[in-house]
């Protein structure tokens, strides 16, 4: 159990260690980064802690809110999102990256009301 608990812990200081090699990986090649809350209809990358999940239930779908250092939402997870490890796409405090395509409508609820999320989910991966 020991050794679970280490390999865990190791796993997350290494994450957080190389977050920050990826993203100055990013702004040399040129990607956008925009720090804080993205904007409505936003394309681009996110991550951060999710904060919030909310299931779309006639859509097959859910809505993820994720918070800082770039983050935002309600972002659309749906069929068309490309999972990568370690799947933790609907536990909050899951540490999540990924990126954005314009947003498709969220329908909830018995009658099926549409909500219109911030953007889509392209690809996300997560932490463990």
């Amino acid at each position: 159990m020991a050794i679970h608990a280490r390999k865990n812990f190791i796993g997350a200081v290494c994450m957080i260690l190389l977050l920050p090699f990826f993203v100055v990986g990013l702004v040399s090649i040129g990607a956008p980064i925009v720090y804080g809350q993205l904007s409505p209809g936003a394309t681009g990358i996110f991550g951060g802690q999710i904060t919030g999940v909310f299931e779309c239930t006639c859509s097959g779908s859910h809505l993820i809110w994720v918070g800082p250092p770039v983050g935002g939402g309600p972002f659309h997870f749906g069929p068309w999102s490309i999972p990568y490890e370690y799947f933790q796409f609907r536990r909050p405090g899951a540490w999540v990256l990924g990126d954005l395509t314009p947003p498709t409508t969220c329908l909830f609820g018995p009658k099926c009301i549409p909500f219109s999320p911030q953007a889509n989910i392209r690809l996300i991966g997560s932490s463990q």
